[in-house]
């Protein structure tokens, strides 16, 4: 991934309470039913800790987590 999409996604993780990433609230739940692919984001800081967001609909995400999955994303479609 290029050096500005990392610094853009730490940017955007600075803006976010990494504490309480769990819990972030799904804005559907289509994953409970079947209908949708279960997502989650997962963060692995310097000191070893590992922060997991709350489950969300793939192609969803809460509004807090949408540019970074966005980001993410669109660098998984470009290695097509």
């Amino acid at each position: 991934m290029p050096e500005n999409l990392w610094l853009e996604i730490h940017n955007l993780l600075d803006q976010l309470n990494l504490v309480n990433l769990d819990k972030i609230k799904a804005t559907t739940n289509k994953n409970s039913r079947d209908a949708a692919l279960t997502a989650y984001i997962k963060i692995s800081l310097k000191n070893e800790t590992t922060i997991t967001s709350s489950y969300f609909d793939h192609g969803n995400p809460p509004k807090a987590l949408e540019a970074i999955v966005n980001i993410l994303l669109s660098q998984n479609q470009n290695k097509d």
